[in-house]
C-alpha cells in the first residue's frame, strides 16, 4: 500500500537560529503545508528574514532540523535544493549593467549543465516568467534603469523562471504601489490554486495577508505566536500581543477573511527605557 503524502512539505523542527553567538529564535517549530499560501508576519526584528534564510538552506540552525519532504536539507546540494525551492531575499543584488532578460535567465541555473545549450524548456520558462510579471516590454532594459517596483517584478520573474515548487519570498510587495501589490498577491494565489505551488511570503499588511493567504504564521520574539487560518489568527488579543496595536476585527465585506481596524499603538518600553512605539 502506498503511504499517504504528508501535507507538510517544508518543516523546521525544534530549531535554534542566530548570528554572532546570539539566538534570534530558540527551539522553534513550524510546518509549511504543500500547495498552500502561508504568510509570515510580525514586528520588525522578530526574526522573519532569519527564519526564511534558514528554511532556504542559507543559514544552518545551531540545533534542530529543517526537512524538505522528510529529508534534511543539509543533505541536499545547492543545485538539488534550488530545483525544488526558490528564495527571493528582501534586498537582492545583481550587477548594475545586467538586463532584465539576463537576470531572469539566471533562474534557470539549477536546471542547466555547464556549457549545455539552452533548451526549449529553459526558453519557455523565462518567457512565461516575463509574461506573468508583465516585464516583457522591459526585458532588454538594464536593471539599474528601472524603478524600484519594476526591479522587484524583475526579481520575481527570475524566481518564477527557476520553476521550483516552493517559493520563499521575503517582503515581495516592497517598492510596489497598491495596484501592483494586489496584482502580485493575486498572481501568487493563482500559482497556488492553478499550479499547486507552495508559497511562504513575508508580508507586512495583515489585511492583504488575510485576503490572499490560506494560513498566517505570526512571529514574535523569535517564536510562533499564532499559526492557522486568518479568521482564527487575526483576533484583537493576538494582534495586541504580537504587534502591540489595539483595534477591532470585522468580517471583510470585500473579500474572504477578517478585516483588522487599528485604533492605537500601545506603549512599549524597550531596554533603554525609551518608548519603542515612537521610534
Amino acid at each position: 500500500m502506498t503511504e499517504p503524502t504528508s501535507p507538510v512539505l517544508l518543516q523546521a523542527h525544534d530549531v535554534t537560529i542566530g548570528y554572532d553567538g546570539r539566538d534570534i529564535m530558540n527551539r522553534l517549530s513550524i510546518g509549511i503545508e504543500r500547495g498552500r499560501f502561508t504568510a509570515l508576519l510580525g514586528p520588525n526584528g522578530c526574526g522573519k528574514s532569519t527564519l526564511l534564510r534558514a528554511l532556504a538552506g542559507l543559514l544552518a540552525p545551531r540545533s534542530g532540523t529543517i526537512r524538505l519532504e522528510g529529508q534534511p536539507i543539509a543533505q541536499l546540494s545547492r543545485k538539488q535544493l534550488a530545483r525544488r525551492l526558490s528564495f527571493l531575499p528582501q534586498i537582492p543584488r545583481a550587477p548594475d549593467d545586467i538586463t532584465v532578460r539576463d537576470l531572469v535567465e539566471q533562474g534557470r541555473y539549477p536546471h542547466r549543465r555547464p556549457l549545455a545549450p539552452w533548451s526549449a524548456a529553459d526558453r519557455a520558462a523565462c518567457t512565461e516568467a516575463l509574461e506573468l510579471t508583465h516585464m516583457v516590454a522591459l526585458a532588454d532594459q538594464p536593471l539599474a534603469a528601472l524603478s524600484g517596483g519594476q526591479r522587484q517584478r524583475a526579481w520575481l520573474a527570475m524566481t518564477l523562471a527557476q520553476s521550483a515548487d516552493i517559493l520563499l519570498l521575503d517582503e515581495p510587495t516592497t517598492y510596489l504601489d497598491m495596484a501592483h501589490q494586489l496584482e502580485l498577491l493575486a498572481l501568487l494565489r493563482r500559482l497556488v490554486d492553478e499550479r499547486g505551488k507552495t508559497v511562504l511570503a513575508v508580508l507586512h499588511d495583515i489585511n492583504q495577508a488575510g485576503q490572499f493567504a490560506d494560513k498566517l504564521a505570526l512571529l514574535s520574539n523569535g517564536s510562533i505566536a499564532g499559526l492557522g487560518r486568518p479568521v482564527d489568527v487575526v483576533t484583537p488579543e493576538i494582534i495586541r500581543t504580537v504587534f502591540h496595536v489595539d483595534g477591532m476585527v470585522l468580517p471583510n465585506p470585500m473579500a474572504p477573511g477578517p478585516l483588522f481596524l487599528p485604533r492605537t499603538a500601545l506603549t512599549i518600553i524597550d531596554a533603554t527605557g525609551e518608548d519603542a512605539t515612537r521610534s
